[in-house]
């Protein structure tokens, strides 16, 4: 899992376009037209892409040198912050790999993992984090599920292909292709 997650000075336009593409095919905007239809009609799903796309640009203009990327890493990484305020949404720059989807705003969501894989789908309600220390964080693997309310703390590792049942409080290691539920989570 450690190679597919990008380095910070490997941001790139190539893979800043990549991301985006990927994204948006997530949320169903297959061209720019059905984007802006969305946004038109402020759709759920289009407020939660334009989140991913400043989220995004933040990781592209922090990623550069230069005094006018310094610049609009700030200006990106306050509408990101409006935004999040906004939507109650938490999640840093550079943490999610492609394939970030989120299915709903309501409930908010905090992501403070120490990394999370390619196609990671997250529900309302979820928050993931550390328990403790700073460094106790989890590391989630790729094609994983979060459903809604569920939760993550401490150091643990959740293998891929791996789906976390609504509310559910994971505090220990989930092995690949697992469905865990419950309070603490177990295999179902």
């Amino acid at each position: 899992m450690e190679s597919n997650l990008f380095l910070i000075n490997e941001m790139n336009k190539n893979v800043l376009i990549e991301y985006l593409r990927i994204e948006s095919f997530k949320y169903g905007f297959n061209n720019y037209f059905s984007y802006i239809l969305a946004r038109l009609a402020g759709t759920e799903s289009e407020r939660v892409f334009r989140f991913i796309i400043v989220l995004r640009l933040c990781e592209y203009f922090g990623s550069r040198k230069g005094l006018i990327n310094r610049l609009l890493f700030f200006c990106f990484k306050l509408k990101k912050s409006r935004l999040g305020t906004r939507y109650m949404i938490k999640i840093p720059e550079y943490l999610c790999n492609k394939g970030l989807y989120i299915t709903h705003l309501t409930g908010g969501i905090l992501l403070n993992a120490s990394k999370i894989g390619n196609n990671f789908t997250c529900n309302s309600g979820v928050q993931i984090g550390y328990a403790g220390k700073h460094e106790n964080k989890p590391a989630i693997g790729d094609n994983v599920t979060f459903c809604s309310g569920a939760k993550a703390y401490g150091g643990i590792h959740i293998g891929n292909n791996s789906v976390v049942l609504a509310n559910s409080v994971v505090t220990s290691d989930v092995c690949d292709n697992a469905v865990v539920g419950g309070i603490p989570a177990k295999p179902v």
